[in-house]
């Protein structure tokens, strides 16, 4: 048996209360155990101070940066949305009525957004404010900036985050980003939706709890993008050459100094990764500045950050301070407070093992706060295990969030790989599915009423689809993209995919999905295909790429040659039994040389 076995049964046989050990032990070992506690409790008070406070700025970091994507990214999700829908010919900006309507329901997707635009080749456009129910049109030909935009949007590949301009439609500064259109390799215009200074600047300073702190987002290293005396959105009376106001002009009289720090900081804030922390006088007075780098938002590289006076820093230095003082007195009052020093350090440590139970349980909602301690190891223990539980609770809810826009096998998938999903090619089954007559129907609803129809048949066809351990990889307008065996493997993953796309085909026609029958089509194809994160730096979304994939799509177009609503390849007819199946011969499929023999599947 090891040394630790028999440690820890030796331990299990002879147990003794903490009170009864104090009482009978302090007398001899006082002065050895008062000088032992007060070392090891001042190094392991500095240490979890340092390591709480490294928690604490990046959590407050992460945080900032967290409500500043929750902001954005959402609008470049429908930025993709709209600029997907023109590639795919089901929108189009010369169709002034239909894409006005889905500027509206980008609007109503994303309420941060104050307004989008549509600019025509020809420096013509229209422009949909939020709150205003009719669409303006306007002539930007003779405007310098647009034209620049409208230019610059046909050399680019996807949404594109600009540098933030002063618009005059709503006499406010705007974070900007530009969309080019294209359809069949012609460039139709450029797609720009905006959000204010002055939201950005709300959505950070919402909810703020840092006490005296003050949030804050420069563009570059001198202009402020983002600030709470900018939510009122006063800056500025006359845009002039700049923008966005200078560190000088906002009337903060600390941030000026953000650049002209030192890094000589008491030793607590020394060895943060990931973030930046330094120290500036002014008037005096010391101030902390706590900063990081934040890209992909425009040219510039953001910077997000928060200053506060060095003073809060306080109560961590009394913490020390408190170890020496409970050490003297403890050494002066051993043998006649022991009772009472075991009873409160024995209660302590029994709350901390029923919360560490709880937590071991995963029942983080369940857990209580640990109260403040006289004792200064306790009480650096219950702020450590209650920054802990905080600190698991927001990674939570990050994970919960990460879920709701990644597919949640493949966002297990990711965690377990420490936040890697390596490339691979695989033999893996494809299935497309779309909406039957969705788009005339889209046409006669409000945006409202079509995103609902889409939420609730999107949602039905995703419960079929992982219930049969597959992944939908993609949502193309009214369609969805899902495989099987990547990145979760199964062997009978084309038998599943074909059970999965008979469940759909029945699900959809039984149900009434917001007042309206609906009906869809379905193609399966087995073959080898790769799978893997897809994208720009910083903006990856994982996918299926293949000729399989392009199969099962064209087998789902053509149920409208042949009058079925399920039909799979040979090559997955050939892994599947228990079905009825329909052999409709070779067929010739539209971006294939040779025919591909195609069965429909009796539902």
């Amino acid at each position: 048996m090891s040394r630790t076995s028999d440690v820890v049964s030796g331990a299990a046989r002879f147990r003794v209360p903490i009170r009864t050990f104090l009482v009978l032990a302090f007398g001899g070992l006082t002065l050895l155990a008062v000088v032992l506690v007060m070392v090891l409790g001042f190094a392991s008070a500095a240490r979890n101070t340092q390591e709480l406070l490294h928690d604490k700025v990046e959590s407050l970091l992460d945080t900032m940066v967290a409500r500043i994507e929750a902001t954005l990214r959402p609008v470049e999700a429908q930025a993709h949305w709209i600029a997907d829908n023109v590639a795919s010919g089901h929108l189009s900006p010369r169709d002034g009525e239909r894409f006005a309507q889905a500027l509206n329901a980008s609007l109503a997707a994303t309420p941060q957004t104050l307004g989008a635009a549509v600019i025509l080749p020809d420096g013509l456009g229209r422009y949909q404010q939020r709150g205003q129910v009719a669409t303006f049109e306007r002539d930007w030909s003779a405007d310098p900036r647009w034209g620049a935009a409208a230019r610059a949007a046909r050399q680019s590949t996807g949404p594109t985050w600009a540098d933030p301009v002063y618009t005059d439609e709503v006499r406010q500064v705007i974070v900007n980003i530009r969309t080019p259109l294209r359809h069949g390799g012609e460039f139709l215009g450029v797609l720009v939706q905006a959000v204010t200074v002055s939201r950005l600047s709300l959505d950070l300073s919402r909810g703020w709890r840092s006490g005296r702190g003050t949030p804050f987002v420069l563009y570059g290293r001198d202009r402020v993008l983002a600030h709470p005396l900018l939510i009122d959105h006063s800056w500025p009376a006359d845009p002039g050459e700049h923008a966005l106001p200078g560190l000088a002009d906002l009337g903060d009289g600390v941030l000026p100094a953000v650049w002209d720090t030192d890094d000589e900081l008491t030793p607590v804030l020394r060895g943060i990764t990931g973030s930046h922390a330094a120290r500036a006088i002014i008037d005096g007075t010391h101030h902390i500045f706590l900063t990081r780098t934040l890209k992909g938002f425009g040219p510039e590289p953001w910077t997000v950050g928060v200053h506060y006076p060095a003073e809060a820093l306080a109560p961590q230095v009394r913490r020390f301070l408190l170890a020496l003082v409970a050490g003297l007195a403890v050494l002066v009052l051993a043998l006649v407070a022991a009772w009472v020093v075991g009873r409160r350090t024995c209660l302590p440590v029994q709350r901390l093992a029923l919360e560490a139970a709880k937590v071991q349980a995963d029942d983080l909602d369940g857990v209580n706060p640990l109260a403040p301690s006289l004792f200064t190891e306790l009480d650096d223990a219950a702020r450590s295990f209650n920054g802990m539980v905080e600190g698991l609770k927001e990674r939570r809810t990050i994970r919960e969030l990460f879920g709701k826009y990644v597919p949640e096998r493949v966002a297990a998938e990711v965690l377990r790989g420490g936040g890697v999903l390596q490339p691979r090619s695989v033999e893996a089954t494809v299935l497309f599915a779309d909406l039957e007559g969705f788009t005339p129907l889209s046409e006669s609803l409000d945006p409202t009423r079509v995103v609902e129809i889409l939420n609730r048949y999107f949602s039905i066809l995703v419960e079929i689809v992982e219930r049969h351990d597959g992944v939908v990889t993609q949502f193309q307008g009214d369609a969805i993209l899902a495989c099987f065996n990547v990145p979760i493997p199964r062997a009978d993953h084309a038998q599943a995919a074909v059970q999965a796309a008979v469940e759909i085909k029945r699900a959809v026609e039984a149900e009434d999905i917001a007042g309206h029958r609906l009906a869809c089509r379905v193609g399966v194809n087995t073959g080898a295909v790769v799978a893997g994160n897809v994208g720009a730096e910083g903006r990856l979304h994982y996918t299926v790429n293949g000729d399989a994939v392009n199969l099962a799509a064209r087998l789902e177009t053509l149920n409208k040659d042949h009058g079925t609503r399920v039909l799979i390849s040979g090559a997955t007819a050939a892994r599947v039994q228990g079905f009825t199946l329909r052999d409709l011969g070779q067929v010739t499929v539209k971006g294939k040389r040779e025919a591909v023999a195609v069965f429909a599947v009796a539902c």
